[in-house]
């Protein structure tokens, strides 16, 4: 019996080891006014604005890569590093002009064709949008219509 005991002791401690590691892992939060941007950071959605993310204690001098959407807002990104002074950041998020729009592939008039384009086809190479829709807006883009 002694045996499964410590068996059982080991096993706990192995157990509460993982967790203690895995509850230091350090957290960023992203903000936004208004809240509900979408959040993308290194070309992978993490969720809608207020959101917490894990950061990679590995890539502490690697900054990370972020943009952020919201419908009738210009897209705004730019990059992070994260450290235990900073954890925090907030974006105040800029409407769109007049006559400005994201249904296009997520740029605003002043983009060019070809960065719109390039846009598009992130969002499409994550399966943000289906393939159908990847047509019909590179169709407009191009004037395919």
């Amino acid at each position: 019996m002694p045996n499964r005991r410590r068996s059982r002791t080991v096993a706990a401690s192995v157990v509460a080891g993982m967790l203690i590691v895995s509850g230091c892992a350090p957290r960023t939060t992203i903000r936004t006014s208004p809240p509900g941007a979408r959040v993308i950071v290194d070309d992978r959605v993490v969720g809608t604005s207020p959101v917490t993310i894990g950061v990679d204690p590995s890539r502490a001098a690697t900054p990370l890569r972020y943009r952020l959407e919201l419908n009738g807002y210009q897209p705004l990104e730019g990059e992070l590093r994260p450290s235990p002074a900073q954890h925090e950041y907030s974006f105040v998020l800029q409407p769109l002009s007049r006559g400005a729009s994201t249904a296009d592939g997520g740029g605003t008039d002043g983009d060019s064709i070809a960065a719109r384009l390039r846009r598009l086809e992130i969002l499409h190479d994550r399966g943000d949008i289906t393939d159908e829709e990847y047509r019909v807006v590179r169709g407009k883009l191009l004037g395919d219509n």
